[in-house]
C-alpha cells in the first residue's frame, strides 16, 4: 500500500531516487491453545523493513520544483529524520555516552519515534547500508560506512518470553 504512494524522482546521481522513507511492517501472531484460559497466550513478533529515501542534498536534485517549493520543506523533514537517526545511533553505540546522556532525541522525527522501541529495546536489528561504486560519492560512502560501524556497536538486551 505504501509503495503505491511512494514518489520517485531524478537526481544528478540517480535517475530513480526515492523521495520518501518507507516502512513495511509484518506482524506475526501465534495462538497457543490451553484447557486453562489463564495459560493461553498469543506470542507476537514484528518484522519492520525500513527503506530510507530522500537523503540527497538539495543541490543534487535536478527537479527545480523540489528546490523552490513546498516540497523543499518535505525534503528537509526526510533529511532531518536521517540526521536524527544518526545522532541516536551515535548515542546508543557509545557505552560512555549512554550512561552520561539522560535524553535520547527519539521524538525529533517521526522516523525515530517509530523506531524507538526497536532501537532501545528487546529487538534484533539487521542494518543494510548501501554505498555507491563511483568516486564522486566517496564522502557519502565514508559517512555511510561510519554509520554502519556505529550501528554495529549497538548492544540490544534480548530476552525470550
Amino acid at each position: 500500500m505504501g509503495d503505491i504512494n511512494r514518489s520517485m524522482g531524478l537526481t544528478k546521481t540517480n535517475d530513480r531516487s526515492a523521495k520518501a522513507h518507507i516502512i513495511y511492517r509484518l506482524v506475526i501472531e501465534s495462538f497457543t491453545y490451553s484447557e486453562d484460559p489463564s495459560n493461553s497466550f498469543v506470542p507476537t513478533c514484528s518484522l519492520n523493513l525500513v527503506d530510507l529515501g530522500g537523503s540527497e542534498p538539495l543541490s543534487q536534485l535536478d527537479d527545480f520544483e523540489i528546490r523552490a517549493s513546498q516540497k523543499q520543506k518535505e525534503h528537509s523533514f526526510q533529511v532531518k529524520g536521517i540526521f536524527t537517526l544518526e545522532t541516536i545511533v551515535s548515542i546508543l553505540s557509545d557505552p560512555n555516552q549512554i550512561h552520561d546522556q539522560t535524553w535520547v532525541p527519539y521524538r525529533e522525527s517521526k522516523l525515530t519515534r517509530f523506531l524507538m522501541p526497536y532501537l532501545e529495546g528487546d529487538s534484533s536489528i539487521l542494518w543494510v547500508c548501501n554505498v555507491s561504486p563511483t568516486d564522486q560519492n566517496y564522502r557519502y560512502n565514508m559517512r555511510t560506512c561510519d554509520f554502519a560501524n556505529r550501528a554495529s556497536k549497538i548492544v540490544q538486551k534480548i530476552s525470550a518470553k
